[in-house]
């Protein structure tokens, strides 16, 4: 398993680091079908323990970050910025989402309070085939994770900073039962409604062409 840090660093709420948080990433609907055309959003929850501090957002200039970790023979394996030129372009493009409910939407209100014992649901990224179908098949991708980085000091801008103010990924060690992302992606098949309407015109065309012949005979 690699690790790539999806650096897409908005101007964002926060802190100084809250050491005595104690959060947990799980995933929402870990498990599905989708056809080989579908677009697949990718949501999860973050929740703090009952005994969690809270998680204060401010109006700072921090940097949040998606950790996608990357896995071979998954959704996306990022092996197209990989180092090895061979290698096929993973099936799915991941595309973080930006908009209502994403973590860099979250992290850029004026302020926002996460208390103990409560949760809330991120759509973080979008799974999109990307050359508009995927091979039909199993797809999986099990870790991703969520941070907070404070912005480097106005006397040296570039710093980097090693240690996040807030940080959390999914474990199979604590949600053993939503760690794992997955999809069965089927090929698409025609809906009940249209395919009975296909059939009842076939059965008219066919009464038509009787009822021709008939009148020629």
């Amino acid at each position: 398993m690699r690790h790539t840090a999806i650096a897409l660093m908005l101007a964002l709420g926060g802190h100084a680091a809250q050491a005595e948080v104690r959060a947990s990433l799980t995933y929402i609907e870990p498990t599905g079908v989708a056809s080989t055309t579908d677009v697949i959003p990718m949501w999860v929850r973050l929740a703090l323990a009952p005994d969690s501090d809270s998680v204060s957002l401010t109006t700072t200039t921090d940097s949040a970050y998606l950790d996608w970790y990357c896995e071979d023979g998954g959704f996306s394996d990022c092996t197209a910025d990989g180092p090895s030129v061979e290698a096929l372009p993973s099936p799915y493009v991941v595309r973080p989402h930006f908009g209502k409910d994403s973590w860099f939407e979250l992290t850029q209100r004026p302020a926002f309070v996460l208390n103990a014992g409560e949760s809330i649901d991120l759509h973080i990224v979008n799974l999109t085939p990307r050359s508009g179908s995927v091979s039909a098949g199993f797809y999986q991708h099990q870790q991703v994770g969520l941070s907070l980085y404070a912005a480097p000091q106005p006397e040296n801008e570039t710093a980097f900073v090693p240690e996040p103010l807030f940080s959390v990924r999914t474990s199979c060690a604590t949600a053993p039962d939503a760690c794992v992302f997955s999809r069965n992606v089927v090929t698409a098949v025609p809906e009940l409604g249209t395919l009975g309407l296909g059939t009842l015109g076939g059965i008219g065309l066919l009464g038509l062409t009787a009822l021709r012949r008939r009148a020629t005979t």
